[in-house]
């Protein structure tokens, strides 16, 4: 009987520990994670190819310091300091994770003007921000 009680004691504390973890925050004792910010362009894949399909206007994208214009094909993303990553359609999600950061962070593109060869390659840093959704 005491065995019994004992091992309904334990299970009693246990799942009382387990209710009590479980109302807390993922982040409870830790410091707020930053914000995840981005540059403000569209991307679609075109053939094998990730292209700038859109550009936010007011974001990093569209400043006049960073030369990224509509129909610029992707060819790497760089996380500052990092070398380059080769990016292709069949990853756009993968490529747009990695665009994609802690704000004030910076990300360097290596990008394509539309209908010139990869000789003619350029490379735009860009230091994420908030971005907010536009207004319906």
């Amino acid at each position: 009987m005491k065995t019994r009680i004992s091992l309904l004691v334990r299970a009693l504390a246990f799942a009382l520990a387990c209710a009590s973890l479980c109302s807390l925050p993922a982040h409870a004792g830790l410091t707020d994670p930053p914000p995840i910010g981005g540059i403000g362009a569209v991307l679609q894949a075109v053939g094998t190819n990730i292209v700038v399909a859109g550009i936010v206007r007011d974001t990093p994208a569209a400043s006049k310091s960073a030369p990224i214009y509509l129909g610029d094909r992707i060819l790497a993303i760089a996380q500052d300091g990092q070398p380059a990553v080769p990016v292709e359609a069949k990853k756009l999600n993968q490529a747009i994770d990695m665009i994609r950061g802690p704000v004030g962070t910076v990300v360097c593109l290596t990008l394509v003007s539309a209908g010139e060869d990869d000789s003619h390659s350029r490379v735009v840093r860009l230091t994420r921000a908030a971005l907010k959704l536009p207004p319906h």
